[in-house]
Order: C-alpha cells, then sequence, then structure tokens
C-alpha cells in the first residue's frame, strides 16, 4: 500500500508516468475483473482486511451490512443517484433543487471541451466515478492536451471492475462542468457533513474539513465522528482530531431533516453535504462508504445497523457468476 500511494503521489505531478500509472491500473483491474466474480472478488477484500473469513450471511455490522449490499441490492436507483449529472433530478423530485450547485454544461468526452469559454473558476469532475477531478481557473497554466488525454481515458473505464459496486455498472460517462464552491473569504475549507443513514434515519455523522486541495485532488482532511445529538463518538479515538467536536452549524436541523429525505428509499446511504455558513449544498450519495470499509473498525460504529432488516435481499445471480474479458471492451459505452 505504501508503495501504490508513493507511485501514485508520482504519476500527480509527472505527466508522462501519470499515463504509465493508469494503463497499468486499469489493465491489473479489469484481470482480477475477469478472474473473480463479485462474490469471489468481495469474499476475499474481506478477509485481507479482517483477517478472517465471512460467508455473507446475517450481516450485523455496519460493514457487513455495506458488503452484502454490493452483491444483492439491484435497485436502478442505486445507479440513477451515483450518477454525479443525473443525481439532479432524485434530488429535485425530493425538493431539494436549491442545495444542487450550478450546472454550466455536460460534456461527453473532452475533445467537446473548450477551455477558454469555460467559467473561472468552475470543477470539472467524472460523473461516473471518483478521483477525476480538477479546478480551472484561466489565470492558472494547464496542460491541456494531458488534461484531454486523462479525462477520455477515465471515461472509457467502468469504476465497477474495481470496486464491484453495481450502481456505478450502467452509468453514461460524461464529464460535468460546475461553479467551484468557496467560503466567504475564498481560502478557508468548506466544511463537509456525512450522513450515515438506514432507511432515512442517520445514526451518526462525519464531519470533515480539508477534503481537497486547490486543484481539486481529494487529500485527508481533519474529522470527528458525531452522534445525531452533536455529542462527540469518544471511542472512535482514531478518528477524532481532538476531544472537543466542532461547532455545531446554526442550520444543523435542515441538514438532518436533507439527509433523512435523501436516504429513505435506501437500506443504507452516506449523505454528504456542504455547508457555508447558513446555507449548504449536496457533495454526493454514497451507498458503499470507503468501497465498503468504514474508516473505524470502533464498536460502536460498527453497531450502528445491527437491527436493520435485510431480509428482503438476497445474493445476486449476476454476483456469482464469473465475468468475461469482452465486457471489460465495452466500458463507458452504456
Amino acid at each position: 500500500m505504501l508503495v501504490k500511494n508513493i507511485l501514485r503521489n508520482v504519476s500527480r505531478r509527472i505527466n508522462w508516468f501519470e499515463v504509465v500509472w493508469l494503463k497499468l491500473q486499469w489493465l491489473c483491474t479489469k484481470i482480477q475483473f475477469v478472474r473473480y466474480s463479485d462474490l469471489e472478488y468481495a469474499k476475499i477484500l474481506w478477509k485481507r482486511h479482517y483477517h478472517k473469513s465471512w460467508d455473507f450471511q446475517n450481516p450485523q455490522t455496519l460493514d457487513q451490512i455495506m458488503w452484502f449490499l454490493k452483491v444483492s441490492n439491484r435497485n436502478p436507483l442505486l445507479t440513477l443517484c451515483s450518477d454525479k449529472h443525473r443525481v439532479r433530478e432524485y434530488v429535485t423530485q425530493c425538493g431539494y433543487n436549491q442545495i444542487l450547485k450550478k450546472e454550466f454544461a455536460f460534456f461527453h468526452n473532452a475533445d467537446e471541451i473548450d477551455f477558454q469559454k469555460l467559467p473561472s473558476p468552475c470543477y470539472l469532475k467524472c460523473n461516473h466515478a471518483s478521483g477525476m477531478n480538477l479546478v480551472y481557473r484561466k489565470e492558472n497554466d494547464i496542460d491541456e492536451r494531458h488534461i484531454r488525454w486523462k479525462f477520455n481515458f477515465l471515461l472509457k473505464q467502468n469504476p465497477y471492475f474495481l470496486s464491484r459496486e453495481w450502481n456505478y455498472k450502467n452509468i453514461t460517462p460524461g464529464i460535468v462542468c460546475e461553479e467551484l464552491l468557496q467560503m466567504p473569504d475564498g481560502v478557508s475549507d468548506i466544511p463537509e457533513i456525512q450522513f450515515f443513514c438506514f432507511y432515512g434515519k442517520p445514526k451518526f455523522l462525519i464531519y470533515n474539513l480539508g477534503l481537497a486541495n486547490t486543484k481539486g485532488d481529494h487529500k485527508d482532511p481533519i474529522r470527528w465522528a458525531i452522534w445525531p445529538d452533536w455529542n462527540l463518538v469518544k471511542e472512535a479515538t482514531k478518528l477524532n482530531y481532538d476531544q472537543s467536536p466542532p461547532q455545531k452549524p446554526e442550520i444543523y436541523e435542515e441538514l438532518e431533516t436533507c439527509a433523512k429525505t435523501l436516504s429513505r428509499p435506501f437500506p443504507f446511504a452516506r449523505v454528504d453535504l456542504f455547508v457555508i455558513q447558513k446555507k449548504f449544498y449536496l457533495s454526493e450519495l454514497t451507498f458503499y462508504s470507503g468501497g465498503g470499509f468504514t474508516m473505524s473498525k470502533t464498536p460502536v460504529i460498527q453497531d450502528t445497523g445491527k437491527d436493520l432488516d435485510l431480509s428482503e435481499f438476497h445474493i445476486a445471480e449476476d454476483a456469482i457468476k464469473r465475468h468475461t474479458w469482452s465486457e471489460t471492451k465495452n466500458a463507458g459505452q452504456n
């Protein structure tokens, strides 16, 4: 993992190395995709993470719930809400169109982008994956050729191969151009609050500060684990930045109500909201936080879903069947 992180950091600084790194990374991903079914792959990752086997029956902990749902829940609404462009339809239907960031354009490929005509500043991101983000400012020098290559390459990759998150499988890929959120001073980090919910009931929150750098790349934030009554989850010592929770937002009740509404149809959903003074905006809806592994193995957090009824879900047939190489060639063509 250390070597992988070093290579990833190098790729962010050297363009030619990033080309090699991305091609190699996705080739290995596709080989694993064909080699293991979704269920086989899930069992391998579970044992690697927890150092013990699990038969994917009778899920009890939060991580078990997410992994069980990953190989059983095939609700098409997951696809709509995982699409960073089309999720706007769902949020609007729920009566929360006011929390959507302004979307300036949607491009089917990077060759459609005229950088000279983009609003400045703005935020570019793939709608079907995480990790491909760009903060664009006209005053900054950028390598347009490399950016186009990178976006177009990633548009042809399906993150379902990497994470086995079925909700990404059938998204039609594209590039979203939207407004860049900033604090009034233009410098301070924007707080993001993540609500971990079961069928519309928030069980705990993660408060993040400093999730991205000035280029739009993800970075490790400082964070706190908080109960819905805004008391610190004291047992989550490895998560909490210090022993006092950050200041509770004045609009917290509005945030909580929104999270309840957006997460209501789902057995598990994480609703991420940006908070800027007395306004808030949707960051994203996530259905397998951390790919299925939360940031904490703390029992009080893992036990938050122990009473969840999942009797209607069963391991999907497509999760048992192995994939073919031809499937990897059709990525991005949905």
